[in-house]
């Protein structure tokens, strides 16, 4: 198949989910022999090395204005539609794969009447994300980030998923919105999960080797969180619940990777609640040492208040053998559905976070062969649910189905 996807984020930038599906997707469907094509909306920071990823793959990049709201709204949906008149002129494409609503409503409006079958893959509301994010950053000034702005956007991608022919959820909790939210059929929506690299991600013997290398201490119980720091990922209540935490184990360290506009604020809490001990902050985590802090964690910690689409971070933690201890919100009940009931929080506060790190550490603490099982439970779980290779055959076989569909008609 020739196949054509199209992005708002940027393969070589660190990021969250949406880069690591649109990474794992561009690879897989690449290896397996298709005609690969990406379009996507270059990214602000700092492009890391994307050689391999991108091998055999023709790119095609746009830049957008940053500068202001409507601007970059604009810049974002206009130039997808040149880029795409400049695509079509020269490829004649089986299918199209949307990852997000700016690029994607330019590119459906270009191809309005062209013939490739179109995939919407539907990672959150990007409105309900944007409505979440009001005062985060200057780019969107909080006049813009107002009930407006989220209406549009809801329009957008409403117009999007209405136009394609298929879309493509991570959860079951994500189709349920699909279809409450946006009216879209039951007949025409598929779940696909995301996934995880098990030859990556995967459980060690030596922990405290690895401990030793990233300068862990080795003799305390080490809690791990890997997040946007942005409004929805809920580590102010993280924070706040670890003051009781610390006064059960006052050895316990947390340490908190990623990036965004809640880092000062962050850091800030860290001090006031007196936890500068036992709160370390890494920043972004390389690609390359990312498995090697889930391998050496004792538990992972998933404090998200609002709209986990699918979680990345829990299948490639619990790949690691790492428990997820993990508020029960959006789709995290259905990934730790199994493992073990105590590991979701009753609730988002801090005080339901507290009680679930403080039953955890104490039981698996006092039974550490139960620990030993529930982490090679964490590891067989996701091997067998989640491995990219898996994934990656269930895209090929809905867009197999959709292009020989198209054929059979025409």
């Amino acid at each position: 198949m020739k196949i054509l996807i199209v992005a708002d984020v940027a393969p070589d930038q660190v990021g969250g989910g949406g880069e690591r599906v649109l990474r794992a997707q561009l690879r897989g469907l690449a290896d397996r022999g298709h005609a690969v094509t990406l379009l996507y909306r270059r990214g602000e920071g700092k492009p890391t090395e994307a050689g391999e990823l991108l091998r055999g793959i023709q790119t095609l990049s746009y830049p957008v204005t940053r500068a202001h709201a409507a601007g970059f709204a604009f810049s974002s949906i206009a130039r997808a539609w040149s880029c795409y008149r400049q695509l079509s002129a020269r490829e004649d494409f089986d299918v199209i794969i949307f990852h997000q609503p700016f690029s994607a409503l330019g590119v459906l409006l270009a191809a309005a009447r062209d013939t490739p079958r179109k995939v919407y893959t539907f990672h959150s509301s990007a409105a309900e994300e944007s409505q979440l994010r009001i005062g985060e950053d200057q780019l969107h000034p909080e006049g813009f980030r107002s009930k407006p702005r989220a209406s549009l956007l809801h329009q957008m991608e409403h117009f999007c998923l209405r136009h394609c022919d298929l879309v493509c959820v991570l959860s079951e909790f994500s189709r349920q919105k699909v279809q409450s939210r946006f009216r879209i059929p039951a007949d025409r929506i598929a779940k696909i999960p995301g996934g995880v690299d098990t030859a990556r991600f995967y459980p060690i013997a030596d922990r405290k080797a690895v401990r030793r290398r990233l300068s862990l201490p080795v003799d305390r119980p080490l809690l791990l969180s890997v997040r946007n720091l942005v409004n929805r990922m809920g580590l102010e209540n993280l924070l706040l619940a670890m003051r009781p935490v610390v006064s059960f184990c006052p050895q316990v360290l947390l340490i908190i990777g990623g990036a965004g506009p809640l880092a000062g604020k962050l850091k800030g809490m860290t001090a006031q609640l007196g936890l500068a001990d036992h709160v370390r902050f890494l920043g972004l985590i390389s690609d390359i040492d990312l498995p090697c802090y889930y391998q050496t964690a004792d538990f992972f910690i998933l404090p998200t208040r609002a709209l986990e689409g699918f979680g990345l971070v829990t299948v490639e933690a619990l790949a690691c053998g790492t428990p997820v201890l993990a508020t029960p919100i959006g789709a995290t009940p259905e990934l730790l559905g199994g493992l073990e009931k105590t590991l979701l929080f009753s609730g988002t506060a801090p005080e339901a976070i507290a009680q679930g790190i403080v039953t955890n550490l104490q039981r698996f603490a006092a039974e550490p062969q139960d620990y030993e099982a529930l982490r090679q439970h964490c590891w067989t779980t996701v091997k067998a649910r989640f491995g990219w290779e898996r994934v990656i055959g269930q895209w090929e076989a809905e867009l197999g189905k959709l292009v020989n569909h198209a054929v059979g008609r025409s």
